[in-house]
């Protein structure tokens, strides 16, 4: 699973090349989800401070200090055990705490929700680090939330590499983190299209991934 998002970002780079800094900044979703609001699922934004940027990008796959894991164990692709409830408890070496006002609207937004939540950060979600919930990415608990980010590449791309190859750009990350909580949803993937809109009209789709039964339509 992590080599297929490896070869993923390096297929993607020689196209991000071309991109500007204000192209990247751009298509943050805290950017555009304002005028598109009442046409896509409703969602959260939450500011992140740099104490939790520095808890995603530490080594290890663990809960901080002040979250208690559910009675839940979490499974690599190999079916191993990668976090369990003892071993997060028992992490001597853990040391991070995520401010309340972090933990609080992320615990209120899975009470609301009826069906969990989507997660992402300012361009990506880690649809990567699927395996960890037996391929799937629903948030219904916190610990579901934090486990998933800090066990993406994605994630780590969006935080450490995004401006790699911007043109004459010296940024290395952009001026706030944030998290996006979605209201989850059963989309099916064949039928996701990316559409790019100029001067209110469609002026091209594509899709990631292509899905030979498509031809048929």
């Amino acid at each position: 699973m992590r080599n297929t998002v490896f070869l993923e970002h390096v297929i993607f780079q020689p196209t991000m090349a071309s991109a500007s800094e204000k192209d990247i900044l751009g298509c943050q979703f805290e950017e555009w989800y304002s005028n598109f609001e009442n046409d896509t699922l409703k969602s959260k934004i939450i500011h992140l401070d740099s104490e939790f940027m520095k808890y995603l990008t530490a080594d290890g796959v663990y809960l901080p200090n002040n979250v208690k894991q559910s009675d839940k164990d979490y499974l690599s692709d190999d079916d191993e055990c990668i976090v369990s409830k003892e071993q997060s408890n028992n992490n001597e070496e853990v040391n991070f705490k995520i401010s309340l006002d972090i933990i609080e609207p992320i615990s209120a937004a899975l009470r609301q929700s009826q069906r969990g939540l989507f997660i992402k950060l300012n361009w990506s979600a880690p649809t990567d680090a699927s395996w960890l919930f037996g391929n799937s990415v629903r948030c219904r608990v916190i610990d579901d939330v934090l486990l998933l980010l800090k066990s993406s590449d994605r994630i780590i791309f969006d935080i450490e590499h995004m401006f790699k190859n911007c043109i004459g750009s010296s940024r290395t990350s952009p001026d706030r983190f944030t998290l996006v909580l979605r209201n989850w949803a059963d989309l099916t993937p064949s039928m996701e299209f990316r559409v790019f809109v100029r001067d209110c009209s469609i002026v091209g789709k594509g899709i990631l991934i292509f899905f030979t039964h498509l031809l048929l339509h």
